[in-house]
């Protein structure tokens, strides 16, 4: 079964077009666009890796992270976050993301993360 990864973003154009490049090398893609859907999008798909913007419209991507560390039914989740501003690196951890990407990514930058990140979370689990 292919990894599941979901993507939260308020910019469609980099929703379609990071959900197709994950598609494309075999990721299950589930995409939410508000940041109020996240929690629950989380439970109902159950991805094994959640990408998602700091910067979202009405939220702070960096809130939702610690939201997610605290509810015990997602916290498992790997959670890479993204964002234009690469000062938020250092910002990142303190909520508990497994990592930081800076906007714009290159291709193999993500991919390269996602492997990372999914490979080091099932060896916690082993």
């Amino acid at each position: 079964m292919n990894p599941r990864i979901l993507i939260v973003d308020d910019d469609f154009a980099i929703l379609d077009s990071v959900s197709l490049m994950l598609k494309i090398h075999g990721y299950d893609v589930h995409t939410v666009f508000e940041a109020d859907q996240v929690l629950q999008a989380l439970i109902n798909y159950k991805p094994a890796l959640l990408l998602m913007d700091v910067s979202l419209a009405g939220a702070d991507g960096r809130e939702l992270c610690a939201q997610i560390r605290s509810s015990t039914a997602v916290q498992d989740t790997v959670v890479i976050l993204f964002s234009a501003n690469p000062d938020y690196r250092t910002s990142v951890s303190s909520c508990g993301a497994d990592d930081f990407l800076a906007k714009p990514f290159k291709k193999t930058e993500l991919l390269n993360a996602i492997q990372k990140n999914l490979a080091l979370n099932s060896g916690m689990r082993a």
